[in-house]
C-alpha cells in the first residue's frame, strides 16, 4: 500500500499527547489507535526528557517510523492506512 503520509509533508502537524509524548498527528492520539504507537512512547522520548523536539523526531524509533511510512505501508498503523492513504485523500477531495 502506498501511503502519503501528512506527518511528513507538512500538512498534518505532530501532537503533543496528555501523557506527555510527540505523536505523528491528532489521529494517533486516540484510545483506540494509540497501542499502534507505543514504539513511540519510550520514557527517552518523552518531551520533558529532551532538550529538543529534535532529539525526538531524529530518534531511532522515528526515524524507523518514518522509514516505514515511505517503503512499506502495509506495516504502516492502522490509522495511517486510513487517513493517509491515496483512496482517503480521493473521498476527502470528492466530499469537500
Amino acid at each position: 500500500m502506498k501511503l502519503y503520509p501528512r506527518c511528513m509533508g507538512g500538512t498534518k502537524p505532530p501532537a503533543y499527547s496528555a501523557t506527555g509524548y510527540i505523536l505523528p498527528c491528532c489521529w494517533a492520539d486516540d484510545d483506540k489507535v494509540l497501542d499502534e504507537f507505543k514504539f513511540l512512547m519510550k520514557e527517552h522520548l518523552k518531551l520533558e526528557n529532551v532538550e529538543s523536539v529534535n532529539d525526538i523526531f531524529l530518534s531511532d524509533e522515528w526515524i524507523e517510523f518514518f522509514n516505514m511510512l515511505e517503503q512499506n505501508g502495509d506495516t504502516a498503523p492502522y490509522v495511517c492506512k486510513k487517513y493517509c492513504s491515496k483512496e482517503w485523500e480521493t473521498k476527502r477531495i470528492v466530499n469537500e
